[in-house]
């Protein structure tokens, strides 16, 4: 988190850990939420890692990304 002031930084990725699993597991949905809204309140591109469906890739959609 230091980073986001200290770095000049152009984009926040969220690990295919959480993306792969945020369908199923409510804990990895509200971390990719989260990282996708700090990223938006920093004015940062937002990648995720690990998008091997459709319904992933939707649900992303919705998040803003």
């Amino acid at each position: 988190m230091a980073y986001l002031k200290k770095m000049p930084l152009d984009e926040l990725k969220v690990d295919r850990a959480f993306v792969q699993n945020m369908l199923t597991v409510k804990e990895d949905e509200r971390i990719v939420r989260s990282v996708i809204d700090l990223a938006h309140h920093f004015d940062l591109k937002v990648v995720a890692e690990g998008v091997e469906d459709l319904p992933t890739l939707g649900f992303l959609r919705t998040l803003g990304l």
